[in-house]
């Protein structure tokens, strides 16, 4: 049995000695650890080192130590949880988050669209203990579903049903659009009023400015509506929404909300190659007399520029693919951040100081490649794993002041993540597309996971409780 570890930072009693054909830094290395014997807690000392006796590792090169101390372990071990001392230090781990129920949304055409290949993108009203989803892929229009009591059966079609009690409604096609914003990204229920993020899937040139809309009755979706404005960092930033809690608002500039993204679509040179967090003033927009180009002010606190050399990237491996022609499998995707790596949904876990990013990955095992023949002989159209199952439901861990007290925003790195196995996903193949917080619920829509007829592909709606409000 071997276990992997990820290193981010380490500090030795005896030495060190790196060997590699490629220039490396040791915050940069994965290294596969041997298991010799006993339990892993027997590798631990009381002061946090771990002591190794035999290491290997893959082609990036060898690392040879006597003494390691891990701040992060990746895999099937994991570190004993730190007592609870306040809400400011405790850092929460994924098995903490309870598995309560799913449930189907109906597939019919309701209004501008449906839920067929939809976007999958979430927002949850809790006055009305209801969904907000963004539609079919075409249409990039919105409905409410109320959330009905949750099902815990195992088939899909034993799931409880809702169905929509707003219909779809479509804006890009009526607001005033120069930039062509055709794909949305977040949406966000604040005092009653449905912020909305967007983008162009295809900006080229990665100068679009416009972000945002709102939606001034979150009850009225076919209501008044106006935009765009401009939130600041564009695409690095104007994806997922929350509210900051209150406890965490004075050390983000007395910001009350706060956004991110990452590469999830097309042209990543223009995202943050890793999950950001930006504190924004949602005021301005809120006002109903806010005009189409007015800023929102943003602040970033972790964001990762796209930069040719790559140090502003989460990882090494952010965009590190086999060129087309190349014959797989390729060298395995950095289990960090890769090409092919999206961050879809982050939020606060409130009484804990851990900022948890939702979303995928791929590649971990056989590889990434730009237009890749995969093993099953079928031609992608841009980059993808070489195994057509090699693909993952995942999660990051940042440690909120880590994020705070970071030299720069490029600086903080999750202390956790890892592949998440979420009910009914069928071991990735249903990747996560979306999801929405409200303490202590998580929604989270998994693509056309609610099949159960010849044609449907509607998303499945499966939900969990975050415990640690519970503590």
């Amino acid at each position: 049995q071997r276990w992997k570890f990820q290193i981010r930072s380490f500090a030795t009693k005896k030495g060190i000695t790196l060997s590699s054909n490629k220039k490396k830094t040791p915050l940069q290395w994965n290294v596969w650890v041997r298991k010799l014997s006993g339990s892993f807690s027997d590798f631990l000392n009381p002061n946090g080192y771990v002591k190794i006796r035999q290491i290997s590792n893959n082609s990036n090169g060898i690392l040879l130590v006597d003494y390691l101390k891990l701040s992060l372990i990746v895999g099937t071990a994991a570190p004993t949880p730190s007592p609870v001392s306040s809400p400011a230090s405790r850092l929460e781990s994924m098995s903490e988050l309870t598995y309560m129920g799913a449930f189907r949304l109906n597939s019919g055409t309701y209004g501008d669209s449906n839920v067929n290949y939809a976007i999958g993108i979430l927002a949850y009203s809790p006055t009305r203990n209801s969904i907000f989803i963004t539609g079919h892929a075409h249409h990039n229009a919105i409905a409410e579903f109320p959330v009905p009591e949750l099902g815990i059966a195992t088939l899909v079609s034993d799931l409880p049903v809702a169905t929509p009690i707003q219909k779809f409604q479509q804006y890009f096609n009526t607001l005033p659009n120069e930039e062509g914003i055709n794909r949305i990204t977040g949406i966000w229920i604040q005092d009653g009023q449905l912020i909305v993020n967007a983008e162009n899937w295809y900006d080229a040139a990665g100068d679009n400015v416009d972000t945002t809309f709102v939606v001034r009755n979150a009850t009225d979706l076919q209501g008044d509506f106006n935009g765009f404005f401009r939130m600041t960092g564009a695409a690095h930033s104007s994806g997922y929404m929350g509210s900051i809690p209150s406890e965490w608002q004075a050390s983000f500039g007395g910001a009350k909300s706060y956004t991110g993204w990452s590469s999830v679509h097309s042209i990543t040179s223009r995202y943050s190659q890793g999950p950001s967090l930006w504190a924004f003033d949602s005021s301005g927009i809120l006002d109903s007399s806010s005009s189409p180009g007015d800023s929102i002010p943003a602040t970033a606190y972790m964001n990762f520029p796209y930069s040719y050399c790559g140090d502003t990237h989460i990882s090494e491996g952010a965009l590190l693919w086999a060129e087309q022609g190349t014959v797989g499998p390729f060298d395995p995707a950095d289990p960090l951040w890769n090409p092919l790596a999206e961050g879809v949904y982050g939020f606060f876990v409130p009484g804990s100081s851990t900022f948890l990013v939702i979303g995928s990955t791929a590649g971990l095992e056989t590889g990434i490649g730009y237009k890749a023949v995969q093993e099953d002989g079928n031609q992608c159209g841009g980059p993808c794993a070489f195994g057509p199952n090699d693909y993952y439901n995942y999660y990051w861990m940042f440690d909120i002041n880590e994020i705070l007290s970071a030299d720069s925003v490029s600086s903080p790195r999750p202390y956790a993540y890892g592949i998440w196995d979420v009910p009914f996903d069928d071991y990735g193949r249903h990747s996560i597309i979306g999801a929405a917080f409200s303490p202590p619920n998580l929604y989270v829509a998994l693509a056309n996971a609610s099949q159960v007829g010849t044609y449907d592909r509607p998303p499945l709606i499966v939900s969990f409780t975050v415990p640690s409000l519970q503590k």
